[in-house]
């Protein structure tokens, strides 16, 4: 899933029933990182799901250009727990800050650049912790509007 475009191949699509872990990102002034860990409803495996965005135009308001380059990635992880799932991906952040992904190290501007999420719970438990991300943008399907006997919606 190299290169992907804002239309194809989400890094996530949340099911009601489905099960996750948590969620990360890291923003930098011409990229981001975002890592999902999750359980995989075909073999009950938790696998992590994670992406590197570089922006084509970091002044670019849209987020559904499709002009940005993603890179997206995803691994199983047979045998780990939870916990150990956590402490890989709070692992990956940390060397991603201290390799100056972010253009910064300094705390007081990486509390507006790196967030963790614990979930842990299901498809409506993440909706809930997207809709407050700052960094989360929806998209969504136009819905065609029923129109009454007399033409008013």
């Amino acid at each position: 899933m190299s290169g992907t475009n804002d239309d194809y191949d989400p890094l996530m699509n949340a099911t009601e029933n489905g099960y996750y872990v948590g969620l990360w990102f890291l923003a930098g002034p011409e990229r981001d990182w975002l890592c999902l860990v999750s359980r995989d409803d075909a073999d009950g495996q938790f696998r992590i799901d994670y992406r590197f965005r570089y922006y084509a135009d970091p002044k670019d308001e849209d987020p559904f250009s499709g002009r940005d380059q993603k890179n997206a990635y995803s691994a199983k992880s047979p045998g780990k727990t939870e916990d150990e799932l956590i402490a890989i991906v709070d692992a990956i952040a940390d060397k991603l800050v201290a390799n100056n992904f972010s253009g910064t190290r300094l705390p007081w501007k990486m509390r507006k650049r790196r967030y963790r999420y614990l979930v842990r719970g299901d498809g409506h438990a993440i909706v809930r912790v997207l809709a407050s991300a700052p960094f989360a943008h929806f998209k969504r399907d136009e819905v065609p509007v029923k129109k009454t006997h007399d033409g008013e919606p």
